[in-house]
């Protein structure tokens, strides 16, 4: 393998703590320290790596931290990891100042902003989940994943302002992908309907009627097989018009 070796090497280090085999990946570092020096960034990362799965926590985040230094914060692995061990510590609202600290560097990193996003919600803070949303729809504008997400947030803000947007958001999310494995956002569409019409006075208002009807005749095909029990308790559901 030649210099290829060294590589293999980093791989299998990190698959062994994907496995909890520490010993192991402590075995690799040794090869690549004799190899690379222990001064080397990237051991050192490897290192915190370790650390981090024998849970010193403190260790792992001095080592990162001495790399920031070195490198005047602009390390992204490291930057990454010191947001993984608040993080795995419980500590969430370190874990977000951190990746916010990270994405002041690095905008145009989507799986920070989705973890970001994702950290949000568990702290019920729908606004500034919206936020990060927002940001992976104007990064990926096609995927309707982030569409139906965002619709979802949107939704649990409650305002009929926020309301409307998030019918409009799921019906983008259904534009871009049609589909049952998009089912999410059919049932996201015909509940934003039921409650602008049930909650915002917006009954009988004809755009409003006009896309229950729409989403309920799409999920009644989806739902179109009569002899299974569940597909005809659904289509009994539907059947109920709550919104004229």
């Amino acid at each position: 393998l030649g210099d290829e070796i060294w590589v293999v090497y980093e791989q299998v280090l990190i698959a062994c703590l994907d496995l909890n085999e520490v010993s192991d990946a402590e075995w690799c570092y040794v090869k690549l320290s004799e190899r690379f020096g222990t001064a080397s960034r990237r051991v050192r990362r490897l290192r915190g790596m370790i650390l981090e799965a024998k849970e010193d926590w403190e260790g792992a985040d001095e080592c990162y931290e001495e790399i920031l230094q070195e490198t005047n914060k602009t390390d992204m692995l490291a930057l990454k990891r010191r947001a993984a061990i608040a993080k795995a510590q419980g500590n969430r609202k370190e874990a977000i100042r951190r990746v916010e600290e990270y994405l002041h560097t690095f905008q145009m990193d989507e799986e920070a902003w989705y973890e970001l996003g994702e950290m949000h919600l568990m702290e019920c803070d729908w606004h500034k989940a919206a936020t990060c949303y927002d940001e992976l729809i104007l990064h990926d504008p096609h995927n309707f994943l982030c569409m139906q997400k965002y619709a979802e947030v949107l939704y649990s803000m409650g305002k009929k302002d926020c309301m409307l947007d998030a019918r409009k958001y799921f019906a983008q999310s259904l534009r871009l992908n049609s589909s049952a494995s998009n089912l999410r956002s059919y049932y996201g569409l015909w509940i934003c309907c039921i409650t602008l019409a049930t909650q915002h006075d917006l009954k009988g208002n004809a755009q409003n009627v006009d896309l229950f009807n729409w989403v309920v005749a799409k999920l009644k095909k989806l739902y179109a097989d009569p002899s299974a029990a569940n597909n005809a308790q659904v289509t009994l559901m539907l059947e109920m018009n709550p919104i004229k």
